[in-house]
């Protein structure tokens, strides 16, 4: 093993609790965001980490995008990419408990669906294996859209949330995981 990735692997045992993370956001997100998405996905799956997101565009299809080019699949179980028919009675449950009643209230079945898989890519897609944590991009990094689902559900059970609007979040991942190096595909 090389200085670089034991030094990558250091951060990785000291920041991820499980082989498992979350990524997830904006469908409208600026283009540098998507690249260091890409970067950290890659990355991380190099280093046998296995993502969890949706089928969206933007930051899920990013995050699928990066992991993608370093070898990973939804074959290879290194790719949890859920969709709404993969949603659960007992998800939606969750969901509905870290949302206002008012905005529950407003959404038809599908999109109770829709919602509910964001706490099974935290939680597992049977609910009993949670993630290390959330890695995502949301506007003036608030949790809205579906990504507040994953966010708050990740909030709700202590499990940290990385929001890559901040800047500070962006340079801790680009400094453990050695982003300025030279050898990514990108």
């Amino acid at each position: 093993m090389t200085e670089k990735e034991i030094i990558v692997l250091d951060f990785i045992r000291k920041n991820f609790v499980n082989e498992f993370y979350t990524g997830v956001g904006s469908r409208d997100r600026p283009e540098e965001i998507g690249m260091l998405i890409q970067k950290i996905a890659y990355v991380l799956k190099k280093f046998d980490m296995k993502l969890r997101t949706g089928d969206a565009a933007g930051c899920d299809y990013d995050f699928r995008t990066g992991a993608e080019l370093a070898g990973a699949s939804k074959e290879n179980g290194y790719i949890l990419a859920l969709g709404v028919k993969d949603c659960t009675p007992e998800a939606q449950e969750v969901t509905q408990s870290v949302l206002a009643p008012e905005h529950w209230a407003n959404c038809n079945a599908h999109a109770r669906k829709l919602l509910g898989r964001n706490s099974q890519q935290v939680l597992g897609e049977q609910l009993d294996s949670p993630t290390s944590c959330v890695i995502a991009w949301t506007p003036n990094g608030e949790p809205v859209g579906g990504t507040q689902v994953a966010i708050k559900v990740a909030w709700q059970r202590s499990i940290p949330v990385y929001n890559l609007f901040h800047k500070k979040i962006q340079r801790f991942f680009i400094e453990g995981l050695l982003l300025e190096e030279n050898y990514l595909p990108f």
